[in-house]
C-alpha cells in the first residue's frame, strides 16, 4: 500500500501540485490505485463487490417499503434488527457513536458496482397512500468503492473518528426533545472535531445526502472515485454548514409529490400526450425539485466549501505546456488548473510556449490587439497571409463555447453578415448567425474534465476575410455573467454547457458509467457537426432567458427540466445515441432513460444553489465568474520604423554609459509591443538609432517609448513619441539623458514638501523631511485622519491624491454638511505646483480611488465615485501640463463602467483596461470602460475574478497593487508576504524570472505594507511600517525580485514614482496654515548619486 501521507511524498506533493503539470508530475492521488477512467485494481468495467450499509430512516413511515436503487437495481432494504445493530457496533467502532434509534435499516451483501455511483432510497408505501406507480425519495448518496475510500483516507492523514456525525445524531435527538432545548447545532459542531473516516460509509443518513448535494456541483465533485472520496473526507465533511443542511433534510422530511420536504417529485411527463412518463419496472419517472429551504443551505455550503477545494494544491496545478493530443496523466483527479498568463511585458528570460503565444506567426499579416488570456480561455498561435486569418482556440474551463467571427470596416463598425461576399458566407453557419455575428463553430473543454484526463484534437481554424473588413473579433460565448455585451454570441455555447456538462453527467454518474462520459467528450470533440445540429435543436425547446438563468435564478429549473429530458431523448436523438453507446457495459436498454430526470438535475441544482446563497461574483465558481463572451480583435499589421536621436544638449551622442536599449510601442487598446535589449555600439555613436517593429496591429494611435540602461540597468536616457497616427510607417523619437543609478548603497533622501504661501498658493518647500505625527479622525475642523492614495501622470506633469479630513465648508457628495470626509486633489510637479491645483469639491463617506495613466499621451485617468455607496468610475480630463484637469463629478450621471465591490487598489492597465482591488474578498476585478461615458444605470459592469487563498491565482490579503509598464498585473499579498503577478485574465503570470510570484525580505514583528510602485524598468518600491520599532520604510527590490536597497525614514503612508525614478509620497503631516481645507503634504524624494 503506497502511504499518502509519507513526509516526503506529500511534501513533494505540495511543492509540485502548483507547478506545471507539463513536468511530467503524476495524479494527485497515484500510485493507489486510480479513478474510474483507469479503474482501480481488479475492477473491470461490470465487476461488482459485496456492501453491506445500515440506514437511518428514523423520520420516514414506517408502513414503507425501501429499496436502494442503483441505475435501475432496486435493491430491498430491510429494518434492521436488534442483533443486527449489536453485531455491526462491534465490528464497526465507528457506529458506536450513532444511537440505536438512528440504524433502522440494513441492506445486506448488495452486489454494488466497483465503482463511483450515485444512488438514492426509494419508499414505495403499503398504507396504500401512493396510487400506483407513486413513490417517495428519502435520500441519496454516493456509493465510493471500498478501495477508493481507503485510499484517499490516507491522504486526509486523519485517524480520529467521525464525530461531526456525532453532533448530527445529538442533533436529532434534540429535534425530538431527548436533550435540553439549549443545546444548539453550533455547541454541538464546537465541541467535536470536525474530521471524518472511511468506518463511517457503511452508514447513511442524512449527513450522507448533503455531502452529496454539495458534492453535485461540478467544480467540488470528481468523476475520479478516490479524488471524489478525498474531497468528501478532507473538505467537505469539515465544513460546519453541512451539519445546518444535514439536520434541515431530516427536519423537512422526504421528497414527495406534495410540496413540504426537501424536494418535491414532479412526474415526467410525455410532451406529446401529457401522460407520465414510466420506468422499466412500471414505476413513475420524476424529476426532484429542491425545496427553497435545500436550495439556500446548499448554496451557503457550496460557497463556504468550493474556496477551500480551489485553495487545496493537491487538487490542481498548471497546465501550461500540455497537449490536448495526448491524455496526461497528471492530470488524473485534478478539479482547478491553472494556465500561465501571458504577459503583456516580456521578462528576461522566456519560454519557446510563451514566445509563440506573445507573437504573430513569422511572416503574418494578421496579429491580436490584446494579447492577455481571458479566464479559462485563450486565442494564441495567430497568423495568416493576404486575406486569410488562422487562429488556435483554447479552452480549459468546463464549459461549450460558441465560436463567432464579427468583421470590422475601417471605422471600427460591424459589417453585417448579409453584406458580406457569399463565398465569405459559406464558411459560417448561417441558423446560428446574427446580424454581424457569424457562427464558426462549437468550442469543448480540454485537457481534464470532473477530474478524468481527456485528450482531443488541437482546436484550429482558418477564416477568409473579405476586402471590406480591416479588422476582426473572435468571439466567444456561453454561460457567464457580468455585462452581457455580446448577446447574439451565447446560446449555443450555453446550451450545450447545460446539456452535456451540467445535465448530462448525472446519467452517467446514476448507471455507474463515470468512465463512460470521459470517451463520449472525446468523441464529441471530433463531431463538431453533430454537436452544432444538436445545439440548434435544443434551442428550439430551451430559451436564452431559462439558459442564462441556470447559474442565478433556481426558479428556472421548473421550465427547464422536463422540456430538456425530452429533447435529449427525443429530439437530439443522434447525439442520445452517441451517450447511450457510451454509458458503461451491462446496463438494460431502458437504463439511460430511466435514469433521465434523476440524474440530469444533480449538477444542475446544484449550480443554481450557489446562485441563491450568494452573488456571483463573491464565489470562486469559474464559469459562472466567466464573462459572457470573451473578445479577442484582430486587426491587419504594418511595419513601424522608429528613428530615434540624442539628447541635444550631449552634443557628443548617445549616453556613454549606455550599454543596450530597448523600444516598446503600444497601440490604442493594445497589448505593448517590445524590442528586447539591442547593444549600443562599444564607441561613440552620433548618429541616429533605427529599429523596425514589424507587424504592429494598424489603426488607432501609437506611442512608442525608449529607454537607454548602463549594464547594471540603470536609466540613462528616455524618451516618446507621443501619441502619433498609427496608419504612419515611420516615427521618430529625442531621448533625455538621465544621470543617476540605483545601486545597493541608494538612500532616497527628501528634496521639497507641499505648502502654501502667504496668499494660500500651493508652492514647492525646500527642507527635512516630515514627522510621522499620529491621525486625528475626531469631528473637528482641520482634522486629519487618513490617507487613502496617490497617482502620477508624467505626460500632463500632475500629482493627484486621496485623503480623508475635517474640511471647514466641504459637504459631502452623499448628502449632509461637513465632517470627517474623503476628498481629493491635484496638483503639478513642476516648478508651480498650484498651475494644476483641482479639489473634489465636495466629500465621499467611503473612500474615493484615483488612477492616472502614467505616460498615456492622451487623457486615461479616472476616479471611482462612492457617493452612492456604489463604486461608479468617472473620467478625470487633463489638457495639458499647468492646466488645472476637469472632471465629471457625481452628480453628472456620467460615466464609463462599475465594479462590482468597494476597491482598495484602482489600476489602469495599458490596454485602457481598468483594474480593481477588493481586499476582504480577495477579488480582481477588470472594467473594460465605455469609450465614451453613459448614463450610470447603462454602466459597464466589471468581470470579477480571483478570491482568497494562498495558492497560485488566489490572493491572500491584497493589500496594494500596480501594473507593470509591460502590462503585468502585480499584487502585494500581506498574507503570503509576497508580490503576484497576474494578467488581464486573472491568470498567473511569470513575470519574475519565469514565476508568478516574488517573495518579499522575511519582516520581524508587526510589519504592515502600505504601499507599493514601480518604475519603468522593473523595479519594484515596497513601502512599510514596523509598529515595534515605529520606523518606515523604503525596500527596492530589482526586477527578478531581489533585494537591493532599504531606506528608513520614509515618513509616508502612500508612494507613487515618476520616469525618472523621483519618488512622490502622501505625508501624515497636515499643510499649514490649515485655512478651510485641511491636506496632507505631498513629498518629492529623488535617490542618490554614486
Amino acid at each position: 500500500m503506497n502511504h499518502l501521507m509519507r513526509a516526503d511524498r506529500r511534501q513533494f506533493l505540495k511543492n509540485t501540485a502548483g507547478a506545471s503539470l507539463a513536468a511530467g508530475i503524476g495524479p494527485l492521488l497515484a500510485g493507489c490505485g486510480g479513478g474510474d477512467a483507469a479503474p482501480l485494481a481488479g475492477a473491470t468495467p461490470t465487476s461488482t463487490e459485496n456492501r453491506t450499509y445500515f440506514f437511518d430512516l428514523s423520520n420516514a413511515d414506517p408502513e414503507t417499503d425501501f429499496f436502494l436503487v442503483a441505475g435501475t437495481t432496486h435493491h430491498p432494504i430491510r429494518p434492521a434488527t436488534a442483533t443486527q445493530v449489536v453485531n455491526a457496533k462491534g465490528s464497526n467502532l465507528a457506529l458506536q457513536s450513532v444511537g440505536n434509534q438512528s440504524i433502522t435499516h440494513i441492506g445486506e451483501n448488495l452486489a454494488l458496482p466497483s465503482r463511483l455511483q450515485m444512488c438514492f432510497i426509494k419508499g414505495v408505501s403499503r398504507s396504500g397512500k401512493h396510487a400506483p406507480g407513486e413513490w417517495d425519495m428519502h435520500s441519496m448518496f454516493y456509493h465510493v468503492p471500498v478501495a477508493a475510500s481507503s485510499l484517499a483516507a490516507q491522504s486526509c492523514g486523519k485517524s480520529a473518528m467521525a464525530v461531526q456525525r456525532s453532533a448530527f445524531q445529538a442533533c436529532l435527538k434534540d429535534m425530538n426533545g431527548t436533550l435540553a432545548p439549549t443545546i444548539s447545532l453550533d455547541t454541538l459542531a464546537a465541541n467535536n472535531s470536525v474530521c471524518t473516516n472511511p468506518a463511517f460509509d457503511q452508514f447513511k443518513d442524512y449527513f450522507d445526502q448533503a455531502i452529496a448535494l454539495v458534492c453535485h456541483h461540478p467544480e467540488i465533485g470528481s468523476f475520479d472515485a478516490t479524488t471524489l472520496s478525498y474531497v468528501q473526507q478532507a473538505i467537505v465533511c469539515a465544513d460546519l454548514n453541512l451539519l445546518t443542511l444535514a439536520a434541515s433534510i431530516y427536519r423537512q422530511g422526504p421528497a414527495t409529490t406534495v410540496p413540504g420536504g426537501w424536494a418535491t417529485l414532479v412526474e415526467y411527463t410525455d410532451p406529446a400526450t401529457g401522460q407520465p412518463q414510466l420506468g422499466s419496472n412500471g414505476h413513475k419517472l420524476y424529476f426532484t425539485h429542491h425545496s427553497a429551504e435545500t436550495l439556500r443551505l446548499t448554496g451557503i455550503a457550496i460557497n463556504s466549501i468550493l474556496p477551500k477545494v480551489k485553495n487545496d494544491l493537491l487538487l490542481g496545478g498548471n497546465i501550461a505546456g500540455l497537449s490536448t493530443a495526448n491524455t496526461n496523466a497528471g492530470l488524473q483527479g485534478k478539479m482547478w488548473v491553472t494556465q500561465s498568463g501571458t504577459p503583456t511585458r516580456l521578462p528576461a528570460i522566456q519560454s519557446r510556449l510563451l514566445a509563440r503565444s506573445l507573437q504573430a506567426t513569422a511572416g503574418a499579416t494578421w496579429t491580436a490587439r490584446d494579447l492577455s488570456s481571458g479566464n479559462g480561455f485563450r486565442v494564441t498561435d495567430i497568423g495568416g497571409e493576404a486575406r486569410t486569418v488562422s487562429f488556435t482556440v483554447e479552452n480549459w474551463y468546463l464549459r461549450y463555447l460558441g465560436l463567432y467571427v464579427r468583421f470590422l470596416d475601417g471605422a471600427g463598425h460591424p459589417i453585417a453578415v448579409s453584406s458580406l461576399p457569399q463565398q465569405t458566407q459559406l464558411q459560417f453557419v448561417p441558423a446560428l448567425s446574427s446580424e454581424f455575428d457569424a457562427f464558426l463553430s462549437l468550442v469543448n473543454q480540454e485537457l481534464v474534465i470532473l477530474g478524468i484526463p481527456i485528450q482531443q484534437a488541437k482546436q484550429s481554424y482558418s477564416i477568409a476575410v473579405p476586402a471590406s473588413a480591416a479588422s476582426i473579433q473572435i468571439l466567444a460565448g456561453g454561460l457567464g455573467s457580468g455585462t452581457n455585451s455580446y448577446p447574439h454570441t451565447v446560446a449555443p455555447g450555453a446550451v450545450m454547457t447545460v446539456v452535456l456538462d451540467l445535465a448530462v453527467p448525472g446519467m452517467f454518474l446514476a448507471l455507474a458509467a463515470v468512465n463512460g462520459y470521459a470517451s463520449l467528450t472525446t468523441e464529441l470533440s471530433t463531431q463538431t457537426k453533430l454537436l452544432i445540429d444538436s445545439a440548434q435543436i435544443f434551442l428550439l425547446t430551451l430559451t436564452d432567458a431559462v439558459v442564462g438563468g441556470v447559474y442565478k435564478d433556481a426558479s428556472v429549473f421548473t421550465n427547464l427540466a422536463g422540456p430538456l429530458a425530452s429533447t435529449l431523448k427525443d429530439g437530439a436523438v443522434a447525439l442520445y445515441a452517441e451517450i447511450k453507446a457510451n454509458i458503461a457495459a451491462g446496463e438494460a436498454e431502458g437504463a439511460a432513460e430511466d435514469c433521465i430526470p434523476f440524474g440530469i438535475g444533480l449538477a444542475l441544482q446544484a449550480v443554481m444553489a450557489l446562485g441563491v446563497a450568494a452573488q456571483i461574483a463573491e464565489t470562486s465558481a469559474e464559469i459562472a465568474n466567466a464573462p459572457w463572451t470573451f473578445v479577442t480583435q484582430v486587426d491587419a499589421t504594418h511595419n513601424l520604423t522608429v528613428t530615434v536621436s540624442h539628447d541635444p544638449a550631449d552634443t557628443a551622442g548617445f549616453p556613454a554609459t549606455a550599454t543596450y536599449y530597448t523600444l516598446r510601442a503600444v497601440c490604442d487598446g493594445g497589448s505593448p509591443a517590445e524590442s528586447g535589449r539591442i547593444a549600443m555600439p562599444a564607441t561613440t555613436r552620433t548618429a541616429p538609432l533605427s529599429y523596425t517593429f514589424d507587424n504592429l496591429p494598424a489603426g488607432g494611435k501609437v506611442t512608442v517609448t525608449v529607454a537607454f540602461y548602463s549594464d547594471t540597468d540603470w536609466l540613462a536616457g528616455a524618451g516618446s513619441t507621443g501619441a502619433v497616427d498609427n496608419s504612419l510607417d515611420t516615427a521618430a523619437i529625442t531621448i533625455k539623458e538621465n544621470l543617476v543609478p540605483l545601486t545597493p548603497a541608494t538612500q532616497y533622501s527628501h528634496k521639497q514638501k507641499l505648502g502654501r504661501d502667504s496668499n494660500g498658493r500651493h508652492i514647492w518647500i525646500a527642507g527635512p523631511k516630515p514627522a510621522a505625527q499620529p491621525a486625528n479622525c475626531n469631528n473637528v475642523p482641520g482634522s486629519l485622519c487618513n490617507l487613502q492614495g496617490i497617482s502620477v501622470s508624467e505626460t500632463f506633469g500632475n500629482v493627484g491624491y486621496v485623503w480623508r479630513s475635517y474640511s471647514q465648508g466641504v459637504s459631502s457628495f452623499g448628502g449632509g454638511g461637513a465632517g470627517q470626509l474623503y476628498q481629493f486633489a491635484n496638483i503639478s510637479f513642476t516648478e508651480d505646483p498650484e498651475s494644476s491645483w483641482l479639489h473634489s469639491g465636495g466629500g465621499f463617506p467611503a473612500p474615493p480611488r484615483l488612477a492616472y495613466s502614467r505616460v498615456s499621451p492622451i487623457s486615461q485617468n479616472f476616479y471611482i465615485d462612492t457617493s452612492t455607496g456604489q463604486a461608479i468610475v468617472r473620467r478625470i480630463n487633463m489638457t495639458g501640463v499647468s492646466t488645472p484637469p476637469t472632471f465629471d463629478s457625481p452628480r453628472s450621471n456620467l460615466s464609463v463602467g462599475s465594479f462590482n465591490f468597494a476597491s482598495d487598489a484602482f489600476l489602469i492597465h495599458p490596454t485602457g483596461k481598468l483594474i480593481s482591488i477588493n481586499a476582504a474578498l480577495g477579488k480582481l476585478e477588470v472594467l473594460v470602460p465605455a469609450a465614451s461615458p453613459v448614463a450610470d444605470a447603462k454602466a459597464p459592469l466589471a468581470q470579477a475574478f480571483a478570491g482568497p487563498g494562498s495558492r497560485e491565482g488566489l490572493l491572500n490579503g491584497p493589500a496594494c497593487a500596480v501594473v507593470a509598464p509591460g502590462g503585468a498585473i502585480l499584487v502585494l499579498e500581506q498574507g503570503g508576504n509576497r508580490v503576484q503577478a497576474f494578467d488581464t485574465g486573472a491568470n498567473p503570470t511569470p513575470f519574475f524570472a519565469g514565476k508568478s510570484t516574488m517573495q518579499l525580505k522575511v519582516q520581524t514583528g508587526g510589519v504592515q505594507y502600505l504601499d507599493m510602485a514601480i518604475e519603468f524598468v522593473g523595479y519594484l518600491y515596497v513601502l512599510s511600517f514596523n509598529s515595534n520599532t515605529g520606523i518606515y520604510s523604503l525596500d527596492i527590490y530589482t526586477p527578478a525580485g531581489v533585494l537591493l536597497a532599504t531606506t528608513s525614514g520614509m515618513n509616508a503612508s502612500k508612494l507613487a514614482i515618476d520616469l525618472f525614478r523621483n519618488v512622490y509620497t502622501l505625508n501624515f503631516e497636515i499643510i499649514q496654515p490649515v485655512g478651510n481645507l485641511a491636506e496632507p503634504s505631498v513629498s518629492q524624494w529623488i535617490p542618490s548619486t554614486p
